[in-house]
């Protein structure tokens, strides 16, 4: 919502969504859904590493 429409924070969105002051609402949710993904890899590639228990 907040990348896409601007309804709730960061309430980024492009002008023809809605009267948002920046953003690209045909950008930025896949951006951030891109960095998201890259985020929860390294998270699980951490696990993996140091925590997960090897038989």
């Amino acid at each position: 919502q907040g990348y896409g429409s601007g309804s709730s924070p960061p309430m980024r969105c492009s002008k023809w969504v809605a009267n948002c002051i920046a953003g690209d609402s045909s950008t930025e949710p896949y951006v951030v859904t891109h960095h998201l993904i890259l985020s929860h890899a390294a998270a699980a590639k951490v696990y993996r590493e140091k925590f997960q228990v090897t038989a």
